[in-house]
């Protein structure tokens, strides 16, 4: 199926905070475990899926630092878009870079659900297999 979907931001949080939401580890381990019933069928990631992702409402100085970070993670993508096929010293540092930022991203989504050690721990795990 060739599907595309377009969300758009109707709120007052910047749609680069939500990015980091939709795109975090711990909302792809909430949508497959309790979103799709851990399906292992195509699922469609649409306005019904959308609606049941739980926002946490930031500070405007964890919005900013996260919103921070995804200008970061488009801009380093962009980067390695330009640079081509071609595996060069440079391509290979911007690809550690943009694993380091997603971390962060991921560290920063997990502190504005004040997710513990513990939990996070459970769901990197899982995560893995």
């Amino acid at each position: 199926m060739d599907t595309i979907n377009q969300l758009a931001n109707k709120g007052n949080i910047s749609s680069n905070y939500i990015l980091a939401i939709i795109n975090s580890r711990l909302t792809n381990w909430y949508a497959y475990r309790f979103i799709f019933g851990k399906a292992i069928r195509t699922m469609q990631f649409d306005n019904p899926v959308t609606e049941r992702i739980m926002i946490a409402k930031p500070s405007k100085v964890q919005e900013d630092s996260v919103s921070q970070l995804i200008d970061k993670m488009l801009s380093l993508n962009k980067r390695l878009n330009e640079i081509g096929d071609t595996e060069t010293e440079e391509k290979k540092q911007i690809k550690r870079e943009i694993e380091r930022t997603d971390k962060e991203i991921d560290d920063k989504v997990y502190e504005l659900y004040e997710i513990t050690e513990e939990e996070k721990t459970i769901i990197e795990e899982s995560l893995a297999h």
